[in-house]
């Protein structure tokens, strides 16, 4: 016991005692993370025959994914449409964010909060359903254009389908990132930029965006993770037409039930995209400038 009375585990207690408190993460991590990704890149080394698995080890797969150029345009397309689709995203949550987080009284900014998480009640295929609905030629988005004088717009099985879906995806995610990481910006650096003459805009770009720093690029990271990997956006409102990873990898296992070429192509998306969030993570914990 210390001075206070209280009771004092010794250092090895200690250590045990938080080694069990995360055993159970770590238990979890070890069957749903690592052995799926250790089955996943043994499974890759395996040949097919006849539709049916070999356990005769080559690296036949992993030799006709990277020299197909469909692979390498797939990748592409699944790099473009996730790259616009974050910027897009985070660029149209940002202002919203920006008013909740900054601008709102704490019970404002709770309601608001609780309202963002509406979306996440309704299962996304339903949603991208619905956008399918409303994007064809017959539906709403056409007859409000057409109203005006416009269209029809051919906004489904394309690009732009596929980025509204992965912005129905991702939006809510962002907008609460985005609000988490404005909300905990000292109030106290922007009245003392405002006192030092700093203009609204100087002021955000100088002091409330390198403040929220962390948040607003997790933010950027956890929207192309969703995005990149997304498979019912490309499928039902893009039409798969041409391909991404995502759908490849499914059509991989169609077409003769060649489960080591998609491993290949799932190891790849899921190398590129730990990358990606470690380059992330980089980014925002490092130690800033002057």
């Amino acid at each position: 016991m210390n001075k206070t009375g209280s009771l004092v585990l010794p250092r090895f207690g200690q250590k045990f005692f938080g080694l069990l408190m995360g055993a159970p993460l770590l238990l979890w991590q070890a069957i749903f993370f690592l052995f799926p990704i250790t089955y996943i890149v043994i499974l890759s080394f395996y040949t097919v025959e006849f539709f049916q698995i070999q356990s005769e080890l080559s690296l036949s797969s992993w030799i006709h994914i990277y020299s197909a150029d469909f692979f390498w345009s797939a990748f592409g397309r699944s790099l473009l449409g996730a790259s616009v689709a974050v910027i897009l995203i985070n660029l149209v949550a940002f202002p919203c964010s920006y008013f909740i987080g900054i601008h709102c009284k704490p019970l404002t900014r709770k309601i608001l909060t609780g309202i963002m998480l509406v979306p996440f009640f309704t299962n996304y295929v339903i949603r991208a359903y619905s956008w399918r609905n409303m994007l064809g030629e017959e539906g709403v988005v056409n007859f409000i254009l057409a109203v005006v004088g416009l269209g029809p717009f051919t906004m489904t099985n394309n690009l732009f389908g596929t980025v509204v879906g992965y912005a129905t995806l991702a939006l809510p995610l962002v907008l609460l990132l985005q609000v988490f990481a404005l909300s905990f910006v000292d109030r106290r650096l922007i009245e003392a930029s405002y006192n030092l003459g700093a203009s609204g805009v100087r002021t955000l770009f100088k002091v409330i965006i390198p403040s929220a720093r962390v948040g607003l690029i997790l933010a950027l990271a956890f929207s192309f993770v969703l995005t990149f990997g997304d498979f019912v956006s490309p499928t039902f409102i893009g039409g798969n037409r041409p391909p991404v990873l995502s759908t490849l990898l499914v059509d991989q296992i169609r077409a003769g039930n060649h489960w080591p070429r998609a491993s290949v192509v799932a190891i790849t998306m899921f190398s590129f995209l730990f990358a990606v969030v470690a380059s992330a993570l980089w980014l925002a914990y490092r130690r800033g400038g002057r």
